[in-house]
């Protein structure tokens, strides 16, 4: 027995990075109407270069941001979210695709995976990536477990010896009042 396909299927299911693509849309980005090529062929026809492991670069519309734009039963999505889900399926709940390649206007499936937000930033060259990268303090101290504690409900570190000495110097600067 199959699952009833929902009358309105959620339109704007490839803009956010946690919501699944509908089946509907799925189809229609498959199915030809009347007698004209499926989208997924007419992405193909955009590809800029070998069809193999290279990157895909979207030569359709791209955003300032560098995502490739395409449109998708009259909505724009990421290109590179329809082309994983037309290759492997809905985006899980809770993850977002990434690009192994860092070439944001690639949308071959064999460079996107599905991983967490948090996968995701690290992988990139962002500022979390960064400080995660880290293994000294601004002053040359290690972050070791004995020497780093954690803020925020785990997300910050901080380096132990720093903060004994900021207490000193704030001690002795309140007794001298």
């Amino acid at each position: 027995m199959t699952e009833p396909v929902p009358a309105e299927p959620p339109i704007d299911s490839l803009r956010g990075p946690i919501i699944e693509l509908d089946a509907n849309m799925l189809d229609a980005a498959r199915e030809t109407w009347r007698g004209r090529r499926t989208r997924l062929q007419q992405m193909r026809d955009r590809v800029d270069g070998d069809t193999s492991d290279d990157c895909w670069l979207w030569q359709g519309t791209v955003k300032p941001n560098g995502y490739g734009v395409v449109s998708v039963n009259r909505k724009s999505c990421h290109v590179h979210r329809v082309s994983y889900v037309l290759a492997y399926g809905p985006i899980p709940a809770g993850l977002m695709v990434h690009h192994n390649c860092v070439n944001r206007s690639c949308w071959n499936p064999r460079h996107l995976e599905a991983v967490t937000q948090q996968e995701n930033l690290l992988r990139g060259d962002t500022l979390t990536a960064q400080n995660a990268a880290k293994t000294h303090c601004l002053r040359g101290h290690e972050y070791t477990p004995e020497n780093t504690y954690r803020r925020r409900g785990g997300k910050h570190r901080a380096c132990i010896a720093c903060q004994r000495e900021k207490d000193r110097l704030r001690r002795e600067r309140n007794k001298s009042k």
